[in-house]
């Protein structure tokens, strides 16, 4: 892809016409300003996603297909595709029971046409999670097979994952469950980031982890959790960007929840102050974009027992302790909603000083049951980057029939 070099080519132009009448347009002299000479062939767009989540419209659901990401034709966005599915529940192959799943998501678009441009090259990585319920790989890149050998910094940011159990099970899981009918959830989250960068290569560190848990009700799921495998994908691009034009920040909340009533609509979301990340940019420079890094969300029942039914489906109660022997591991939760997003607060120009606000949000209410109180442990990483060129942010909601499906990228809002 041709990339062009903003400002540079009109002068360029003017100095061959011109060259005698010009100071500084000598072709053989060299100037100690003259900055690098980027490579033309990164892509100089992109699309950071903001938010990605999904929400069940009546019931909780077990967790089968979560995936969100884009299908490009070269640099551009072609469409958006995503996947939800919850257990044969949600797809009334089962029961005479479904349900209908709505994409929540966010972006913004960036293209390059300011003088201080940025790379962008794309990867993606799949892998099988096993006991551990996590991979962590740190992988190496040619500068040069990125595209980006100029820039001073690299810096990741996600674009798109997927957790799928449909996947081809070990000769020691359960023979009387279907993986493809998902688990319970326990906690699930992705990041990514540069660990070590240098002018030839760059040590890049990614993350996957989806935990199932035991559920309340389903002995033949709760025999399936600890040899259950996981399916993952994770997209990711790497910016190559001036290194003082980007910023990164955190937060770590816990929000918590008595046990949903039957029909209770939604859970309190997380407070400002807790979800609020606050970073210092170049005053009087532009907004830019930002994007995610990293979400993660850990959840946890409070559970204590005076019988064996208060514990998950075929655990015991301690009666010394009061609480559940974990035969299979933690509880897990039917989920009716599971968000990350990421909002700027607010924006001083002349300060350069920014606020945002990164919320993760599960909720495991439904207008049948639920299960268990529910404490979450939320933790994600963002990057801001101060460079022109950025769009307004977008966000929308769709609803769509139980599976698969994409968006065409120009019928989105």
């Amino acid at each position: 892809m041709l990339r062009p070099i903003f400002g540079r080519f009109s002068i360029l132009c003017l100095c061959l016409i011109v060259s005698p009448l010009l100071e500084g347009c000598g072709g053989d002299s060299e100037s100690d300003d003259a900055g690098p000479t980027f490579n033309r062939d990164a892509c100089a767009s992109l699309v950071a996603p903001q938010r990605m989540g999904f929400r069940w419209e009546t019931l909780n659901h077990r967790v089968s297909l979560w995936s969100v990401g884009l299908e490009r034709d070269g640099c551009k966005p072609r469409s958006l595709e995503a996947g939800v599915v919850g257990g044969n529940f949600s797809t009334g192959e089962g029961p005479a029971i479904s349900d209908t799943p709505s994409l929540k998501y966010g972006f913004q678009s960036y293209r390059a046409d300011s003088p201080d441009p940025i790379g962008v090259a794309h990867r993606t990585f799949a892998s099988t999670l096993g006991d551990t319920r996590q991979v962590e790989k740190t992988v190496t890149f040619q500068r040069e097979s990125l595209e980006l050998e100029h820039y001073e910094r690299i810096v990741p940011i996600l674009e798109g994952f997927e957790f799928r159990t449909d996947v081809e099970q070990s000769d020691t899981y359960a023979e009387d469950y279907n993986p493809a009918r998902g688990y319970t959830l326990a906690g699930i989250g992705v990041s990514v980031e540069v660990v070590e960068q240098s002018s030839s290569r760059v040590h890049l560190r990614y993350r996957i982890r989806f935990q199932p848990g035991a559920s309340a009700d389903r002995l033949e799921h709760n025999r399936a959790v600890p040899k259950a495998r996981i399916g993952a994908r994770l997209e990711v691009a790497l910016i190559g960007t001036p290194s003082g034009r980007v910023r990164t920040g955190s937060t770590d909340y816990e929000l918590a929840y008595e046990k949903p009533e039957p029909g209770e609509e939604s859970l309190e979301r997380p407070s400002a102050e807790q979800a609020r990340i606050e970073l210092s940019g170049q005053s009087g420079g532009p907004r830019g974009f930002w994007g995610l890094q990293r979400f993660d969300v850990q959840l946890e029942a409070d559970v204590t027992c005076d019988r064996n039914g208060d514990c998950p489906k075929g655990d015991t109660c301690q009666q010394s302790s009061s609480q559940c022997r974990q035969t299979f591991g933690p509880p897990g939760f039917y989920m009716r909603e599971l968000t990350v997003d990421l909002t700027r607060e607010s924006y001083d120009a002349e300060t350069g000083r920014a606020a945002f606000q990164l919320e993760g949000f599960a909720s495991n209410t439904s207008d049948f049951v639920s299960f268990y109180s529910l404490r979450s442990q939320v933790s994600g990483r963002m990057a801001w980057f101060q460079v022109g060129g950025a769009g307004e942010p977008r966000r929308f909601e769709r609803t769509f029939e139980t599976g698969r499906t994409s968006f065409d990228w120009a019928s989105l809002p």
